[in-house]
């Protein structure tokens, strides 16, 4: 694991006196820590998605010279083909989120969780056929989200399935749109954050010891209000992501 990885904080202070810390991750998949908590997240996040269909794409090694060169043509035909759907339904709301997975021999295929209309297979079926040589496609619909998170979770847990840089998932840009709204009475822009070399749960023993009352997160921030705090013990704190401190 880097050393790097949850060894700073990033600390602010609001105008109640109240300390917020939030610990700084690598986010890579590539770390031990990080990767189950990458995972974590993006199941609970897709589980709360709007979802309608699942849609599984293929491709033929005939039209390739490699399993890379394909990762990348199919990408591409991803793309193109979206944008027939959007042309030819084009009232409809679309949004995607797509995961990669490789076969025994290499050669990819890729898992679309789908917000949109309905769409035929066999219209399906002939335009990826038509980008791509590769007719076989399936498409379902999704009636549980659990079922689905945990048939997407299964790929997470895998080893990276695509050639680099390729990411091993990526999503249109309003797929998670409803989601990414900071919630009700916090402003986390409007706080000065600085650093502070220490893990955010070495942090909260600290300040407990200093007379603050702490409360650590699932994600491992930390909120402590100075103790007699009129609101401590009705507050509703806030979890903070890294994106927002960066």
């Amino acid at each position: 694991m880097p050393a790097f990885c949850g060894a700073w904080s990033a600390v602010a202070t609001d105008e109640e006196g109240v300390i917020h810390a939030v610990p700084l991750r690598c986010r890579s998949w590539g770390c031990p820590v990080c990767a189950a908590r990458n995972k974590q997240r993006l199941k609970s996040r897709l589980s709360q998605a709007d979802a309608y269909s699942l849609i599984t794409l293929t491709a033929n090694p005939a039209h390739h010279t490699s399993p890379t060169a394909a990762f990348r043509a199919m990408s591409h035909s991803i793309d193109t083909l979206i944008k027939r759907v959007r042309r030819k339904w084009c009232q409809a709301t679309v949004e995607y989120f797509v995961i990669w997975e490789r076969t025994k021999l290499g050669w990819p295929h890729c898992h679309i969780i789908f917000n949109g209309p309905y769409m035929p297979q066999s219209w399906l079926s002939a335009n990826w056929d038509s980008l791509t040589h590769a007719p076989i496609v399936d498409i379902r619909r999704v009636h549980s989200h659990a079922e689905l998170t945990s048939y997407v979770a299964k790929y997470l847990a895998k080893d990276p399935q695509v050639p680099s840089p390729m990411k091993r998932y990526r999503c249109s840009h309003g797929f998670f749109t409803h989601l990414t709204a900071p919630p009700p009475g916090s402003n986390p822009a409007k706080l000065t954050w600085h650093l502070e070399p220490t893990s955010t749960l070495d942090l909260g023993a600290h300040l407990s010891r200093k007379g603050y009352t702490c409360r650590l997160h699932p994600d491992e921030s930390v909120t402590a209000w100075p103790r007699g705090h009129p609101q401590a013990p009705l507050m509703d704190s806030f979890t903070l992501r890294l994106a927002d401190v960066r």
